[in-house]
């Protein structure tokens, strides 16, 4: 009886710490978000802040990608708007608003396509395609998932290529 009680406290100890880290982690966040000059550096803080919010306050989580999506779209930085667009769909599929997420992935896709960079590339096609496998669309799925799987496979990133091949 007396280990019972003792494993309890441990647990609810170590609940507490990993509850009061995360809460300084997102005060630290905060406290630079308030200093930081807008930049690109910015656009990514407010993403990485947003983030915090994404399971316990979603309409948070949006407020904070929404300023990162503006403040990236006036410093023309489309790299930051791709990690917008991620970061979005994660939060639209979240709600199960695939319609919007298959919107978001085109988008990412045609900033990637601009881009030229495999990376982001290989990310937007993936991300196209599992809203289209979302939907119940899975000719045009299995048309991205190729596309990423052969891009992924010419870079040699076979983590991506791993991550593909669950799908």
């Amino acid at each position: 009886m007396l280990l019972r009680i003792l494993i309890l406290i441990a647990f609810f100890q170590l609940n507490f710490i990993t509850a009061k880290s995360q809460q300084t982690s997102k005060d630290s966040l905060f406290e630079l978000l308030k200093t930081t000059s807008p930049d690109k550096e910015k656009v990514l803080l407010f993403l990485s802040y947003g983030e915090t919010f994404k399971t316990s306050n979603p309409d948070s989580a949006e407020y904070y990608y929404q300023k990162a999506k503006s403040l990236a779209t006036r410093l023309n930085d489309q790299k930051g708007l791709d990690k917008y667009l991620t970061y979005e769909i994660h939060l639209l599929n979240q709600k199960a608003e695939f319609e919007e997420g298959l919107l978001a992935a085109k988008e990412d896709v045609a900033i990637a396509e601009k881009l030229k960079d495999p990376a982001i590339l290989v990310q937007g096609y993936n991300n196209a395609a599992n809203e289209y496998e979302y939907l119940g669309d899975l000719q045009p799925a299995s048309e991205y998932y190729l596309k990423s799987l052969k891009l992924a496979s010419s870079t040699g990133d076979e983590e991506m290529e791993s991550k593909i091949g669950d799908n």
